[in-house]
């Protein structure tokens, strides 16, 4: 409760500053609520988090000021209720780490040998499999692994190189400062020196992930692309989030080497 009101309280301070200076029942504005109901899915949020955080705001409403009629909240919250589907069974749906980290590292292999239909193929190929590696290695946020910016959260020292992302841009507000794990450490330097160049072309971007048009690409199409090819390659659709539950599975249920290949990052990020 304390989270999702404090995200309103945000959403005030960014959009109608002016209304900090009114009662909290006078910001609670049908209008105002449908505005903040946009925000949330302009940022793709899933339906399940987004009703949820607009039925938290409606209990907290309840609960502090009881004598308003808060039914038209109560409404809203029904409505995106609907489309909120039931959660699948997780556990079948998980793969184990390992075989992620596996797949993006044949993925690399596969393509400085195959004889491709299009030149961009082998690139577009070796850009998935260091996305899948990578983030089998290091699952983090989507919205943090989607937005890496070269020299700024992805930063070469003498050793290797760290995936640092400050306390600001990270959900539950920590610092994350994460070594990258060692045998990728030349698949990333390939990437930047022979394959980004190649996906870039003409075009210019300090982002990580570029496509095949020599744009960026935002969190969103790195989440349809590793779901993508994991559908297509294990015959299961592994979606960022879920990469994060089955480093945790796998860590609960394997020997304790993994943890050489995952690192502490859960620590840093729950699920």
């Amino acid at each position: 409760y304390t989270y999702s009101y404090g995200r309103w309280l945000r959403f005030i301070n960014c959009r109608y500053p002016a209304l900090l200076a009114q009662s909290p029942a006078d910001r609670l504005a049908r209008e105002i609520v449908l505005s903040y109901v946009e925000l949330l899915k302009e940022q793709q949020l899933n339906p399940t988090t987004i009703w949820g955080y607009v039925n938290e705001l409606n209990n907290v409403a309840y609960r502090l000021m009881p004598g308003t009629n808060w039914a038209w909240l109560r409404q809203i919250a029904n409505r995106l209720h609907l489309v909120v589907r039931p959660r699948p069974n997780l556990e079948s749906q998980l793969v184990p780490v390992q075989s992620l980290f596996e797949l993006g590292i044949d993925l690399m292999k596969q393509s400085k040998s195959k004889k491709p239909r299009r030149s961009s193929s082998i690139h577009v190929d070796y850009r998935d499999g260091l996305m899948i590696a990578l983030l089998a290695s290091m699952p983090v946020r989507l919205q943090n692994f989607g937005n890496i910016i070269i020299d700024q959260h992805l930063v070469k020292t003498p050793g290797g190189y760290l995936l640092i992302f400050p306390e600001e841009e990270v959900k539950n507000p920590q610092h994350i400062e994460v070594e990258i794990y060692e045998p990728l450490i030349p698949l990333i330097e390939r990437y930047l020196a022979h394959h980004r160049p190649r996906l870039l072309g003409e075009g210019k971007t300090d982002y990580l992930w570029v496509s095949k048009i020599g744009k960026r690409l935002k969190p969103n199409h790195v989440s349809e692309r590793t779901t993508r090819v994991t559908q297509r390659e294990l015959g299961k659709p592994i979606t960022p989030h879920m990469f994060r539950h089955c480093a945790a599975t796998s860590i609960a249920e394997t020997s304790p080497e993994l943890a050489r290949i995952i690192r502490p990052l859960l620590a840093h990020t729950t699920t």
